[in-house]
């Protein structure tokens, strides 16, 4: 059970961040409009960027039969990194697809805490 709820997290969060990424690298003005969310360009397409090379990682770790405690720690710290500036400016949200975000970047993170206790520690 453990091992196929870490492949699933893997999956899908490789997922979420892959699309979401490539939807604001080929859309950003679709995606800024959609989602409300203001930002200078050249740093959403770089965040963009960067989620779609995280979310091709994890997909990949989902496929093998052992995860890295490496990737498991940044699939914890991907998520924590994500879902804190969106608690921190939770006032200025204005759009409520960022509390489903928020939902699940948490549950990742909450979700993921066993794995790393398991491998902490380890190399």
């Amino acid at each position: 059970m453990g091992a196929n709820l870490l492949k699933f997290l893997l999956l899908f969060q490789g997922l979420y961040y892959v699309l979401t990424g490539l939807w604001a690298l080929f859309a950003l003005e679709h995606f800024m409009a959609f989602t409300r969310h203001r930002g200078d360009a050249f740093d959403m397409t770089s965040i963009a960027a960067l989620a779609v090379a995280l979310g091709a990682v994890f997909i990949a770790a989902s496929r093998r039969p052992e995860s890295h405690p490496l990737v498991i720690w940044l699939l914890f710290g991907s998520a924590v990194a994500v879902v804190a500036p969106e608690i921190l400016f939770l006032s200025e949200i204005r759009h409520s697809l960022f509390f489903y975000d928020i939902f699940e970047e948490a549950a990742v993170a909450v979700l993921t805490l066993p794995f790393l206790l398991k491998h902490f520690g380890k190399s």
